[in-house]
């Protein structure tokens, strides 16, 4: 084989690679077009899951007689979520029950380390505290944040509510502090109906 023919050859044998190597650029593009394309039609779920909390009162039960301390539990509902601090403010009627000046506020089987308050506003006729963990602690959990006693002054029904307005950013209502992003996240606040006899 003569000096041409040898390299007619290797331009032939280059130019065969060159297109094999053209064929698989082509399908490999083409593929990775059509995933794309798969790929972008899926279902997205661009809504973000907004953290939720609760707070509830409950009392060992629904009938007092006059003179009887009625205790009123605060019960947080994390509902999974990482909390550092709930406000809580209490309002009762003016007719029937009174806080009870010498044991306000039971914290023994508080979830919280720290309670501040309360507070009592005798012409609101509210009762304010906070309660904390620990520094650099959270509560994730369903529990006690501490309990308020009342005295059954009269007869009558005494409904007594958790001052909660929904979606506010306000701190003059009761909150629950989300652990992650230092905000509110309170989302119902449940109240307690008392009968004096």
């Amino acid at each position: 084989m003569d000096k041409k023919s040898k390299i007619y050859l290797l331009i032939v044998i280059l130019a065969f690679f060159l297109a094999l190597i053209g064929i698989y650029i082509a399908y490999t593009a083409s593929t990775a077009i059509e995933f794309d394309v798969k790929f972008s039609s899926l279902p997205i779920n661009s809504q973000k899951t907004i953290p939720k909390a609760s707070l509830a009162l409950q009392s060992p039960k629904n009938n007092y007689q006059v003179g009887e301390t009625i205790p009123v539990k605060i019960i947080l509902d994390t509902q999974n979520n990482p909390v550092d601090g709930v406000d809580v403010i209490l309002v009762y009627p003016a007719d029937n029950i009174e806080p009870q000046a010498d044991n306000l506020l039971d914290k023994t089987n508080s979830v919280f380390a720290n309670i501040i308050g309360p507070k009592t506003d005798a012409v609101k006729r509210e009762i304010k505290f906070s309660a904390l963990p620990l520094p650099h602690n959270s509560f994730v959990d369903r529990g006690e944040v501490a309990t308020i006693n009342f005295l059954a002054a009269s007869t009558g029904q005494a409904e007594i509510k958790i001052l909660f307005v929904k979606d506010s950013a306000s701190e003059s209502d009761s909150n629950v502090s989300y652990y992650l992003e230092a905000k509110d996240i309170l989302s119902q606040a449940t109240g307690l109906t008392i009968q004096i006899q």
